[in-house]
């Protein structure tokens, strides 16, 4: 880590211009603290030996099982203001800032009082709260936390959620002291599928955008980590379309992929179950693939490719021929 920090992070207003700053002048951005850091140290191509340097990480529905509660807050609020608003429907602006939600819904069933930030405010405080004293990690997080320490990697929180949220996060979960760089999209222009999200977060980790590695939920989140030029690997909600079923090629709002997919997840280079999954056999596939060509060897329209599936494949080459009903090396493989 850059330096340690006390419990509370200090008031920070404004932003400098990274554009304006003096190069090899690069900031590492840790609970509101600006610390100036070295440029990448290896001044060449991404290349197999050293494919990448950072994992960015989304956190709502990956990190934390929060979904549930954003649509809990959102429902009573929005109920309250006139609008049917039901589970379903909460699907419709999944990944979108809170201030495009209530722009959302306000543009389709408009309400009399609060104009729509002030009823995004009001979400966030709701969740602020449901944070502070439901949430819990998924499994997986700190064992991928480690894998890519492991891997000499920075890490980074790049999420929709206000960063307000992403503190409260990662303050309940106690991570402070795993990540390097926090940022929100509420600071940009856009929110995902745009990656400005994740342009800005490799500019703040002082990576290059091909040398980092993001790990997605959404299909909004792989398309804005494809747009960044970065490796993306989808780990779907249960239940989400596609989840576990990388074949299906279901048609989604995120639209192709970097290979002109047109599945669930955009093209996403691995879709794993969960991220108790990341792990040394997962670094090396992944490694493996960045140094194909972009046009060659890359999934097929309509598929993903399912690293469970390659992993078991590659683990009967090793071994020969399997032995009926053999599921191969992976837990929990039963397709």
């Amino acid at each position: 880590m850059a330096c340690g920090y006390g419990r509370q992070p200090p008031d920070v207003h404004t932003m400098p211009d990274l554009h304006e700053m003096p190069v090899p002048f690069w900031l590492n951005l840790h609970r509101g603290y600006f610390v100036p850091m070295a440029p990448e140290h290896d001044g060449g191509s991404v290349g197999p030996e050293v494919p990448f340097r950072a994992a960015v990480f989304d956190m709502d529905g990956l990190l934390i099982d929060s979904e549930p509660l954003w649509r809990e807050a959102e429902i009573r609020i929005f109920r309250r203001l006139g609008v049917p608003l039901t589970e379903e429907l909460c699907l419709e602006t999944r990944g979108m800032l809170l201030t495009e939600v209530a722009s959302h819904w306000f543009e389709r069933y408009p309400w009399e009082g609060a104009p729509p930030d002030a009823v995004a405010a009001e979400i966030v405080d709701a969740m602020a709260l449901l944070l502070t004293q439901r949430v819990t990690a998924k499994p997986g997080v700190v064992p991928a936390l480690t894998s890519c320490r492991a891997q000499g990697l920075r890490l980074a929180i790049a999420s929709s959620s206000p960063r307000r949220l992403i503190e409260a996060v990662v303050d309940r979960l106690a991570l402070w002291d795993w990540f390097d760089v926090l940022h929100s999209a509420e600071t940009e222009m856009a929110g995902k599928p745009d990656p400005a999200v994740f342009l800005t977060t490799a500019r703040l980790l002082a990576v290059a955008p091909e040398r980092c590695v993001v790990f997605e939920d959404s299909p909004a989140g792989v398309q804005a980590a494809l747009a960044a030029g970065m490796t993306c690997v989808a780990v779907p909600e249960a239940g989400a379309p596609g989840a576990g079923r990388p074949e299906a090629g279901v048609p989604c709002a995120g639209g192709p992929g970097r290979d002109g997919a047109t599945d669930p997840y955009g093209g996403a280079d691995l879709v794993i179950d969960s991220l108790e999954q990341v792990d040394d056999a997962l670094w090396a596939l992944l490694a493996r693939r960045r140094a194909e060509p972009r046009d060659t060897d890359r999934p097929t329209p309509g598929r993903v490719v399912d690293v469970r599936n390659v992993r078991s494949v590659a683990a009967r080459r090793r071994r020969g021929p399997a032995s009926p009903g053999s599921c191969g090396d992976i837990p929990g493989n039963s397709r």
